[in-house]
């Protein structure tokens, strides 16, 4: 894909710098380590904003606070019986797009430990601004994370989920193995005997989710036309539910007949997204859920991503929509 369409299509869908002054929060965690050991509040060093971590506008694209949480979590000092080692970023919840800073900014990860267990950590994150004495805190993205531990690979069947009102659309993809992570079994045998089993990383999905949006909307070149003339863009405003199943194989409608029960690089996976939206299309909620081939059988991730319309100009929101657009969402 040319560099001008990757670029376009990062725009639309991240989240704007002007964003952070209507939405800007300040920091609800609190700064000092609480008493109890399984509630524990931590701060990361410094870190900065590289253009491998940015979109088109210079922030930080969507997907990558994940991965800022993820790495940051990693250096939480545990005690030995938590298990911390081979931690992975399994959910994203609740999450909040309230800005960013810009390219070459600084950061600091803010969290509060609010679960704790041989397989399991449960975090409140935020990325912020670094503390500055005399100087509110201000929030640029926060989120509830889920940091567990792989266990043998196991079969759970699960129901089909109801099909809701709204717009339907079906994106295939090829999986490639640098777009995989890989987990290896910790649970009752050494690793050693174990063979690492890949699956979609949380910002993976979230990638995937993207392109499926940007493609039902036409690709990269309508989304450039969709700015240019119309002076349109749509950013990412919050994530309610990201979750990847890395452990547990989800089987929906039944386990019955032959069943690919394993994800391997190269092979084809589907996003599966219904849209619904609200203000005559300035608010859209995009409901996703990536399988391993056709689908819908092997669930391997799922995600509920509301975006919304802003105007080029004043980087407001706007229901000022092209009717051919409001028509697409709501046919």
């Amino acid at each position: 894909m040319p560099m001008m369409m990757l670029g376009v299509l990062l725009i639309v869908f991240s989240v704007a710098p002007q964003l952070a002054s209507p939405f800007a929060q300040v920091s609800s965690i609190p700064a000092a380590p609480a008493a109890s050991k399984t509630r524990h509040t931590w701060t990361s060093p410094t870190k900065q904003i590289f253009i491998e971590d940015t979109d088109a506008y210079g922030v930080i694209y969507n997907a990558n606070y994940a991965r800022c949480y993820e790495r940051a979590l990693s250096h939480v000092p545990r005690e030995e019986e938590l298990g911390g080692d081979e931690m992975i970023l399994s959910s994203v919840e609740a999450q909040k797009y309230s800005g960013s800073p810009p390219l070459g900014g600084q950061y600091v990860i803010r969290g509060e430990r609010l679960e704790a267990s041989t397989n399991k950590e449960v975090w409140s994150v935020e990325l912020t601004s670094p503390p500055v004495k005399d100087t509110p805190t201000m929030v640029h993205n926060s989120a509830q994370v889920t940091l567990s531990r792989g266990q043998p690979l196991k079969v759970v069947e699960v129901t089909s989920p109801t099909q809701a009102e709204g717009v339907h659309c079906q994106y295939k993809l090829i999986a490639y193995k640098d777009e995989l992570d890989t987990c290896i079994p910790c649970d009752g045998v050494s690793q050693q005997e174990e063979k690492a089993e890949y699956y979609v990383s949380v910002r993976s999905a979230m990638c995937y989710f993207e392109r499926a949006r940007s493609t039902f909307l036409g690709g990269p070149d309508m989304l450039r036309k969709l700015q240019e003339e119309e002076n349109l863009l749509y950013v990412v405003t919050s994530n309610s539910d990201c979750h990847v199943y890395f452990d547990t194989i989800l089987v929906e409608g039944g386990i019955e007949g032959e069943l690919e029960m394993k994800l391997r690089p190269g092979d084809e996976v589907t996003v599966q997204t219904m849209f619904s939206v609200r203000r005559r299309g300035m608010i859209v909620d995009c409901r996703h859920r990536l399988y391993l081939g056709d689908g819908p059988r092997r669930l391997l991730a799922k995600a509920t991503i509301t975006i919304m319309a802003l105007n080029g100009t004043t980087r407001r929101p706007t229901s000022k929509l092209p009717q051919w657009l409001v028509d697409k969402f709501t046919a």
